[in-house]
């Protein structure tokens, strides 16, 4: 559940880079490559993810599938409680300026607005989502190097569009 639902918000995003990898025509954002080669040396501890995101939000942009030369920004506001809120934006270029989105999701699973709720976790070094409308989820493994942080799908369908360069707000 928790993969379907995080690839449910990365499939409403319009955004992600022409180099985007393995994005299935359904989705509505692509995914990226990330910026750096993704190793097990590189990949977050568990501990390490806990302390990077509790209480915090995970955010990306990536490049519309369906809409040309529009960016959508997703993020998910991840609470010391485990309760999740995540909201979808718009905007015609990677800096904004964003408006909300006016559905979010997938074209198999999408409701209108700009936000959903749901849950997160860590779970074997991965940061699991599950979102409550969409009721998919994904986990996603968070590499670093030095300042700068990748998402790489573990577990959810590809059409999420989470893998890529992500930060934390």
């Amino acid at each position: 559940m928790l993969r379907a639902s995080f690839a449910l918000l990365f499939a409403t995003a319009l955004t992600a880079p022409a180099a985007a990898q393995d994005t299935p025509a359904s989705a509505r954002c692509r995914n990226e490559a990330p910026p750096f080669p993704v190793t097990d040396a590189n990949r977050l501890s568990d501990d390490e993810l806990r302390a990077l995101f509790n209480g915090k939000t995970l955010a990306y942009v990536r490049e519309s599938t369906r809409v040309q030369g529009a960016f959508v920004r997703l993020a998910r506001e991840l609470r010391a409680d485990g309760s999740m809120v995540s909201s979808c934006q718009l905007g015609r270029n990677r800096a904004g300026p964003w408006k909300n989105c006016q559905s979010y999701g997938s074209d198999t699973s999408r409701v209108a607005g700009h936000r959903d709720v749901g849950v997160w976790r860590i779970e074997n070094r991965a940061l699991c989502i599950e979102h409550t409308a969409f009721k998919l989820g994904a986990c996603f493994a968070i590499h670093r190097q030095g300042g700068v942080l990748a998402a790489k799908n573990m577990r959810g369908p590809r059409h999420y569009c989470g893998e890529g360069p992500v930060t934390v707000e």
